[in-house]
């Protein structure tokens, strides 16, 4: 604001609402990345929107608003499609995935995830490809589909200790109740 640049104060705005996000305070997230989504569309800047809208998603997923978060997460992906935006597309696709997994749809989830790996790796993304990987591997767990499960954890796991992430951990876990010894 001192030095009147709206668009890095509202890139400041977006990031404390990731921040708020990380925290677990949700409706504060949530009111910064509106905040942040108005200023955006008003704008014009269709890239920062779309990265918005799926944060948004992801807010609203954590809050079991689960209608708006597949919309703003659906819309999201539209720009990036539009865009040739591929990460930020994977990214959008497991935010998708995730929505109806917890909306209890997890047939939609699986074809989001699915989608996810397909984009992951046409960009590159090692860790969008391994959180699709994980979540399809909890939705064959709770389908009893062992080795369905066992084969996308471990794909995760696979990626998640070579990137060093700590979704790691949670990924082992998941594989010591399938039975399957640490990696």
């Amino acid at each position: 604001r001192e030095v009147k640049d709206p668009h890095g104060e509202h890139n400041a705005i977006a990031n404390i609402a990731k921040v708020l996000y990380c925290r677990g305070a949700y409706p504060e997230s949530l009111q910064e990345n509106q905040r942040a989504l108005a200023y955006y569309q008003h704008s014009g800047n269709i890239r920062n929107a779309g990265i918005t809208l799926r944060s948004i998603a992801l807010v609203e997923v954590e809050l079991g608003l689960f209608a708006q978060g597949i919309d703003h997460a659906t819309r999201a992906l539209e720009i990036f499609t539009e865009l040739s935006l591929h990460l930020d597309a994977a990214m959008a696709l497991n935010c998708l995935g995730e929505a109806h997994y917890r909306l209890g749809d997890p047939l939609r989830a699986d074809r989001f995830h699915q989608r996810a790996i397909a984009m992951s790796r046409r960009c590159g993304s090692t860790y969008e490809e391994a959180r699709a990987h994980h979540r399809l591997g909890q939705i064959a767990m709770d389908r009893g589909q062992s080795q369905q499960a066992q084969y996308h954890l471990m794909a995760a796991l696979d990626s998640y200790a070579a990137l060093r992430a700590p979704a790691a951990d949670e990924v082992r876990s998941r594989l010591g109740r399938l039975g399957i010894g640490p990696a």
